[in-house]
């Protein structure tokens, strides 16, 4: 069968024999998406394949590459529309069956020995493109099987080729350093993942000729983002103490992990210290919103990331806040100058929002209570449109908790595109109180806003003990 699929696709025009296609797809099992495993094996042999002539296998990926753009209306050898045309249903059927990885392998295969073939960077445009669209309907699984079958290599030999024999495929580089991977880079297995395959190119990227490439600016960036993650990753699976903190607000004690006894049984998001403590906090009003903490919270029910993938979310944010406290608190304080207490006299609720999806990750602080209409394009609503229960829940947990809890939030690389929402308990509310009198003084005019850093400093002492939660 391969080798009549061989002898199909070395066909000039494929389109010139769509009875010939039919007879395949037929004895594949009836549909484009039976055929699409068929295509695989076929390339995935042209990249095995020992032969003594070179042209062979690029010949090969070429009659491939050139079949799935007539096959899928899928211009891969354009020069502009096909970044905005998607992938169609045969496409989708190749992404299934890990058509990526192979492609990953070929371009590898293209760029080995010294002196590659004069058409290789041809054949890894088309196969770049390719993994370009698809990587649009991933999910963060694909990262960790590409960088398993040597993507960070492939893109450390394109970068080379392009500076030793004048290849045009920087682009490709800048956009997956800039633009793709650094987003995955918040999942724990991902950078498991990445710390094996940067010591595969630990001796191509110490090179001078790696020094002089038109981007090594960008590998720079993205070397120093990846090694923040790794060091995060080595905190992460080396600690030794974990904190939980009571969810009934009048108590609110942080404690280890193993001094809480146990959690709500119905929404499993929420802990308390002690039996006495969850009927308090049944009765303040968790009762009316269990059923509704499915969605916004690292619970675990929620299924879409595993137990250790949370964990090490919640560690990332807690871990950014710690290290980024003093910008977070002038923003604080400048967000709050500008409002004036509500009608009941309560204090805003402050979310402060993490959007690892940019790098370095961007940091913006809102107030939690204005509505979500001050909130636009944070996925807080339910999906009908409706405003969210559980939101209205944490929000007003965050109120009753006078200043000892904050919300936090963080946007990562998933799709459909979330918000997860991360309670930010502290032990006292000093330091909320102090950054509410500071915000009121820069009100009144009597802080001028040179004299806001060193107030700040003083804010941090009073901060106390503070834990992410959830």
């Amino acid at each position: 069968m391969l080798n009549d699929i061989g002898g199909f696709l070395a066909d000039s025009d494929v389109r010139s024999h769509p009875e010939r296609l039919e007879e395949m797809i037929d004895a594949a099992g009836g549909s484009m998406d039976d055929f699409a495993p068929l295509i695989l094996g076929y390339l995935r042999g042209c990249t095995q394949q020992q032969s003594p002539d070179p042209d062979l296998p690029l010949d090969y990926v070429h009659h491939v590459l050139t079949f799935i753009k007539h096959a899928d209306a899928f211009p891969v050898d354009c020069e502009h529309e096909w970044m905005t045309i998607p992938v169609g249903s045969f496409g989708r059927a190749l992404y299934e069956a890990d058509f990526a990885e192979e492609l990953v392998s070929a371009v590898l295969l293209f760029c080995d020995g010294d002196k590659p073939h004069d058409d290789a960077q041809y054949a890894i445009d088309g196969c770049m493109k390719l993994m370009y669209r698809m990587v649009f309907m991933s999910s963060p699984a694909f990262w960790a099987e590409f960088l398993e079958r040597g993507f960070l290599r492939a893109l450390v030999l394109i970068t080379l080729k392009c500076e030793t024999h004048g290849w045009r495929l920087n682009h490709y580089v800048r956009f997956f350093l800039q633009v793709q991977l650094p987003p995955a880079l918040v999942y724990y297995y991902i950078v498991g993942t990445l710390e094996e395959s940067l010591e595969k190119v630990r001796g191509l990227i110490s090179g001078d000729d790696f020094k002089r490439c038109a981007v090594y600016a960008q590998w720079q960036h993205f070397l120093a983002h990846a090694q923040e993650r790794l060091d995060a990753h080595d905190e992460f699976a080396f600690r030794t103490v974990a904190y939980k903190t009571c969810d009934n607000l009048r108590c609110g004690s942080i404690e280890y992990t193993e001094c809480i006894a146990g959690r709500c049984s119905g929404c499993q998001a929420f802990y308390y210290c002690s039996r006495r403590c969850q009927k308090v906090d049944w009765k303040a009003g968790h009762r009316t919103f269990c059923d509704s903490h499915q969605r916004l919270l690292l619970t675990q029910k929620e299924q879409r990331l595993l137990f250790v993938e949370r964990s090490f979310l919640r560690y990332l944010v807690h871990r950014k806040y710690l290290n980024e406290r003093r910008s977070i608190l002038a923003q604080q304080v400048t967000i709050l100058a500008a409002q004036t207490v509500g009608e009941r006299g309560a204090p805003p609720v402050l979310f402060t929002l993490f959007d690892f999806q940019k790098s370095p990750p961007l940091i913006t602080v809102y107030i939690a209570d204005v509505g979500l209409e001050g909130l636009k394009g944070l996925e807080l609503k339910e999906p009908d449109g409706t405003p969210s229960p559980e939101w209205e829940d944490l929000v007003e947990r965050a109120r009753r908790s006078q200043g000892r809890m904050q919300l936090h939030g963080v946007r990562i690389l998933e799709s459909p595109p979330h918000v997860w929402v991360i309670p930010l308990r502290s032990e006292s509310a000093e330091g909320y109180e102090r950054l509410l009198d500071l915000a009121g003084r820069v009100r009144a005019g009597e802080v001028e806003e040179t004299g806001v850093p060193e107030e700040i400093e003083g804010i941090l002492g009073s901060l106390g003990n503070v834990v992410e939660v959830h």
